[in-house]
């Protein structure tokens, strides 16, 4: 290397072999010859462009006493794709985490609302000595009203309740109304699970709600939650053991097994065909398309695999939660229930549209059964969920 001047105005006098330098303010004496470009190139042995010690004028001429050694630095390709390859890694270290807090957060939401939906029922049993009807079973082939429009006056609802006027309107007349039709296609968030992704409406390619004398294509909104019917499989108005079924009136004090171990209420999400909270497309069919809108029964497997056809999930329970499913208690609780819990029909037909189970036969059910039963007689030894 060799030593670079100071800076002066006057460092060079001229260019090439016949320049001199100028006295400097120091009065320090320098070389009165220009080294050529060869000789200083040499000078750093060869080892650098001869264009990076080209001095460098100002504009107008005036020279400029400063030697640049420019070098420049930038990212290799092989850096850049290190980094993105890292960032890559962290991403998906980082996404299943956050999609788990995520998923904790819409299923700690959808308890909440069975809860309130809970304290609805239990306000409704104040003032009315019972619960509600699972649905009205007045007609075949006609719609009729589901449980859910009795809780309106007890979730801030009762205005639409009113406009409804579901003690003397039946779900048909508010249906063919261009005006009152509108309180039945209100997305209520109350309903829904926020794990599910069903639209706002209940889409027809999904659960179409198409009768004999509907005016035009209906589609209700949608809900996640369903009533327990019970056991069996039952239309028309025929009673069942559960808690929530056609023409129902169903009181704490009927809850034999106790309120802490009967279920009340449980999911239902798109794979299986939701639901929604107006009523049921035909209270005397017992298929998919019948009571099945606003109920559930327990003879179908908790997230049953089958989703088509009758004695499908379309008629039980299912969730969008890994592992199992919510339900609602009639003493107000809210349980996760696993999809591994103890079920067994114990060979038994749920079609019997008539009687009932054996001492015998009742013991040989599932647990799952079982807590879809109010009445059973059996207690719940197994510790549970």
């Amino acid at each position: 290397m060799f030593d670079i001047p100071p800076f002066h105005p006057s460092f060079w006098a001229g260019s090439g072999s016949g320049g001199a330098y100028a006295s400097l303010s120091s009065g320090a004496s320098v070389p009165s010859a220009l080294p050529t470009r060869a000789e200083k190139a040499a000078e750093f042995g060869g080892c650098c462009s001869l264009g990076a010690l080209a001095p460098r004028s100002k504009p107008g001429g005036q020279g400029v006493a400063r030697l640049i050694w420019e070098r420049q630095s930038a990212f290799t390709l092989v850096e850049i794709l290190v980094v993105i390859a890292i960032i890559g890694i962290l991403v998906a270290l980082l996404l299943p985490a956050v999609q788990m807090a995520r998923e904790a957060a819409r299923r700690m939401q959808c308890s909440n609302h069975l809860r309130q939906l809970g304290l609805a029922l239990q306000g409704y049993h104040n003032s009315h000595n019972v619960f509600p009807p699972g649905f009205i079973s007045n007609r075949p082939q006609e719609p009729e009203w589901g449980w859910g429009v009795f809780l309106f006056p007890y979730i801030e609802l009762k205005s639409m309740y009113n406009e409804l006027n579901v003690n003397r309107n039946r779900l048909p007349d508010v249906v063919a109304d261009n005006y009152l039709r509108y309180n039945l296609t209100t997305p209520l968030g109350l309903f829904r699970c926020p794990s599910d992704r069903t639209p706002n409406l209940l889409p027809r390619e999904v659960r179409h709600f198409d009768y004999v004398g509907a005016p035009y294509v209906f589609e209700p909104a949608t809900s996640n939650y369903m009533g327990v019917i019970g056991f069996w499989d039952r239309g028309n108005g025929l009673p069942n053991n559960g808690v929530l079924f056609g023409n129902s009136a169903v009181s704490i004090r009927d809850i034999d097994d106790g309120t802490a171990y009967t279920f009340m209420v449980g999911e239902r999400e798109r794979r299986c065909g939701a639901g929604t909270w107006c009523g049921v497309r035909d209270p005397y069919d017992i298929g998919q398309f019948g009571i099945y809108y606003v109920v559930g029964r327990v003879s179908i497997k908790l997230n049953h695999p089958l989703e088509i056809g009758d004695d499908s999930c379309r008629e039980g329970f299912s969730s969008s939660h890994a592992g199992g499913g919510h339900f609602l208690l009639c003493d107000g609780s809210v349980q996760f229930v696993s999809n591994t819990i103890d079920f067994s029909n114990a060979g038994i037909d749920p079609q019997l549209q008539q009687g009932g189970f054996s001492n015998y036969e009742v013991r040989l059910l599932g647990l799952y059964q079982r807590l879809g039963i109010r009445n059973d007689g059996v207690p719940i030894r197994e510790e549970w969920p």
